[in-house]
């Protein structure tokens, strides 16, 4: 008789608790990319390997070595490529990935690339100034916040994104950070 009654409080006890923790348990964990990380772990890389990589281009490097993925889904439609697309540069010999932000499918700029961002009632401004890996690790990770959150972005007025190619940045970012162990 004692033990049936632990059994049932047990189970009441563990009800509540998966209740409490679904209820309570974030959405969404808060991830910060205020801090740089290259490092590719093997779990992550082969992850990676086995179902990411099909949806990407992989190119080399000559000069440094490095593959170079491009989301497929950017170069459906050669007519309709946007301005504002990203590379992943993975340095296998070191194992670290970098997130790189193309302009008009160049790494080189000219000037700053500055966005510009709308959101329900509020708006603002990112910007990538330099032009290194942290740099862009930064700029790609506020980016991301944005597109997750939904938030249009324009440069000089002009919208960057129509609705394919904004889900092909958001999974491109997504991938990037996942491989990098920054997102689960």
């Amino acid at each position: 008789m004692f033990q049936n009654k632990l059994a049932k409080y047990f189970l009441i006890w563990f009800g509540a608790m998966v209740i409490i923790l679904a209820v309570t348990f974030p959405e969404h964990r808060p991830v910060d990319f205020t801090k740089p990380n290259f490092r590719v772990a093997q779990p992550d890389l082969l992850y990676f390997k086995n179902l990411r990589a099909y949806y990407y281009f992989e190119g080399e490097d000559k000069a440094s070595g490095y593959k170079i993925l491009k989301f497929k889904s950017f170069y459906k439609d050669s007519s309709n490529i946007p301005s504002l697309t990203f590379s992943i540069f993975h340095n296998w010999r070191q194992d670290e990935a970098y997130i790189m932000t193309m302009w008009m499918d160049s790494v080189v700029f000219n000037e700053p690339l500055n966005l510009q961002w709308i959101g329900e009632g509020e708006n603002g401004e990112i910007s990538l100034q330099e032009f290194n890996s942290e740099a862009n690790f930064r700029f790609a990770g506020e980016l991301y916040s944005h597109l997750t959150a939904n938030h249009e972005l324009k440069h000089k007025g002009v919208s960057i994104f129509n609705t394919p190619q904004k889900k092909a940045a958001i999974k491109t970012l997504k991938d990037y950070f996942k491989l990098v162990g920054k997102i689960y």
